[in-house]
């Protein structure tokens, strides 16, 4: 018979050993006179045990992954649980079981609960000045990238073959042990894929929940080139407005690289059975979202121009319907005219003789050209629609701040939207600043969090327009966007961008996560890669953010994983696996999930 935690508790730490002093504190010592002075029986015990091997720690674990706070909480120790709390002790500790001790207290001592709630008092004030409120009523997820679909099998990358190939590339050892003790709690399977193409990029999911993989063409590479001359042009992503190291990437990278051996290698039988789209898209950069009853597919702006482009040069347009709209198309105005060659000439798509025409104002001899142009993007946008299953009206092509959508927006409750917004970012670090010696944060957290505000302001200034842009597209659509204060990046450091990258591991991304719903908890999740930066700055952002989401999504359990199991508060490789690469949702497919629904609003 399994014992459960409460039973174990009953048996262990008889007697104050070193390596368990604190636990055995925790077990025992419940009254509140014995905590009254933290700071001097933290100095006494520690004096204590200091000569003796394994000295035990407020943070220390035993075999189980209990940390004294675990021990407090199982124990139902209010007294001692508000002393640990008193001495900033992370709350984000995991057991062997998967469970903070938060979790305990939710199943065996209830009432302890508010402790960990009231510990976010400092910046509670201002956490609530951010929160967008979310209108009340039915929430319905249907679909496999809404906020709260219930997930049922995950799949998962392990670029192990990755790793091994490149000297120094980091693991993702822990992070994958915590996933699956935690996938156990919350009810769904996960099976991991070794290889280092992620599945999220190879398989796609329509409207309807069928499966599709995405187009592999020797063209991709000229079409992705077309669109990143449009884009500069425009000047309409993120990489053209700043010179952060984060946004130097291009859309791409994956399907790019990816050719039909690949997709066998990986998938077997499975892959060449699936229907194939005719267009370049990657997983990470569209979401499609249940807004009021209806499905919404949000796109990247890198898609639609690369797809057009890709068409042209795989001459996947019909040449005769193509043929029949361009005779009701023309004649066309001038302007309009004007316009599209401009677009044209923007992609390097005409012929050099062209150019030195149209510089002497030869517009109208070309007006065939524009036509054909703007037939085929027509038929773009309608078989993105048709592909996907959506109507054309219910696309939205958001403006390209990341290399992919999910790096920087999330599916939100009731058809919202968790947005990454600089801004919002800037507001919470200068509040923390503000509060410093609350908080504790030592020199070097205040040095990191000043490097933090500086990247956050210039950041939501250079990145401005995008911004606007993305809101009004939003608003238009009908889709609330929460203001998110998710990313904290570092100055951009300075070299070669692949030495420089490999050089960063304080840039955090809460962001890019995997959602759902849990009918074993009764419970919505949000899981993402925790972070493990200067002393105290790690656990005071993750426990902010975690705050926020809980603001929006008051029944929801935010996992933060990664860590080291014999060290939970050390999330030093999940660290420098994202910042040399990317992260959970990225590495990961809604292989099989359901729909759940749900009345009113919860509180």
């Amino acid at each position: 018979m399994t014992l459960s935690p409460t039973d174990l508790l009953k048996t262990s730490f008889p007697k104050p050993t070193a390596d368990c002093y604190w636990h055995f504190l925790m077990k025992n010592r419940v009254k509140e006179d014995f905590y009254q002075d933290p700071k001097a029986l933290e100095a006494r015990v520690t004096e204590t045990i200091s000569s003796k091997a394994n000295p035990c720690t407020l943070t220390s674990v035993d075999k189980r992954g209990w940390t004294p706070m675990h021990v407090a909480a199982l124990a139902g120790n209010e007294a001692g649980l508000r002393f640990l709390l008193s001495r900033n002790v992370s709350t984000e500790c995991r057991s062997e079981d998967g469970c903070t001790p938060r979790d305990y207290c939710v199943q065996y001592h209830p009432n302890l609960v508010p402790l960990f709630e009231r510990r976010g008092d400092v910046l509670e004030p201002a956490l609530r000045s951010m929160c967008t409120p979310v209108p009340p009523g039915k929430a319905a997820y249907k679909l496999r990238t809404d906020f709260g679909a219930e997930i049922k099998q995950l799949l998962f990358a392990v670029p192990t073959k990755f790793c091994a190939v490149i000297e120094g590339e980091p693991n993702i050892d822990h992070l994958i042990t915590n996933l699956m003790i935690l996938s156990k709690k919350l009810d769904f399977d996960v099976t991991f894929m070794c290889n280092r193409h992620m599945p999220r990029d190879l398989w796609l999911t329509k409207a309807d929940g069928s499966f599709v993989r995405s187009s592999y063409s020797p063209n991709i590479s000229r079409a992705l080139q077309h669109n990143e001359a449009l884009a500069y042009h425009r000047k309409s992503k993120a990489k053209h407005l700043t010179t952060h190291l984060r946004f130097q990437n291009f859309s791409g990278a994956t399907l790019d690289v990816v050719n039909q051996s690949d997709h066998q290698e990986i998938w077997g039988d499975l892959t060449s059975q699936l229907p194939s789209l005719k267009f370049y898209l990657e997983g990470g950069n569209y979401y499609l979202i249940t807004v009021g009853g209806k499905t919404k597919l949000l796109l990247g702006g890198d898609v639609f121009y690369t797809a057009l482009n890709q068409l042209r040069l795989d001459k996947g347009f019909d040449p005769v319907i193509v043929a029949k709209r361009v005779k009701e198309k023309l004649p066309l105005e001038d302007l309009t005219n004007k316009k599209t060659l401009v677009e044209m000439c923007s992609q390097d798509l005409l012929k050099e003789s062209v150019y030195g025409e149209l510089r002497q104002g030869k517009y109208k001899d070309y007006e065939g050209l524009s036509a054909e142009y703007l037939v085929q993007k027509e038929l773009t946008q309608e078989l993105i629609a048709e592909s996907m299953g959506v109507r054309e009206e219910d696309m939205i092509f958001l403006p390209q701040i990341s290399i992919h959508l999910d790096l920087f927006l999330r599916p939100g409750p009731n058809g919202s939207v968790f947005v990454n917004d600089y801004q919002s970012s800037y507001d919470l670090l200068l509040e923390i600043q503000k509060k410093a010696p609350e908080l504790k944060l030592t020199p070097k957290d205040l040095d990191l969090l000043d490097r933090y505000l500086a990247t956050a302001k210039r950041l939501n200034d250079e990145l401005q327009p995008l911004y606007q842009e993305l809101y009004t597209k939003l608003a238009e659509a009908g889709i609330l966007a929460i203001k998110t204060p998710g990313m904290f990046y570092d100055k951009s450091p300075s070299g070669i961008p692949d030495a420089a990258r490999k050089s960063t591991v304080t840039d955090c991304n809460f962001m890019n996560a995997i959602t759902g719903y849990s009918s074993k908890t009764k419970s919505y999740y949000y899981i993402v890669g925790g972070t493990s930066v200067g002393d105290r700055l790690g656990p005071v952002l993750m426990g902010a953010y975690r705050r926020f989401i809980e603001m929006h999504v008051p029944a929801v359990d935010v996992h933060f994983i990664g860590y080291d199991p014999q060290n939970p508060t050390d999330f030093s490789e999940i660290m420098a696996f994202q910042n040399r690469h990317t992260g959970l949702h990225c590495l990961s497919f809604e292989a099989q999930s359901v729909p759940h629904e749900e009345e009113g609003k919860r509180e």
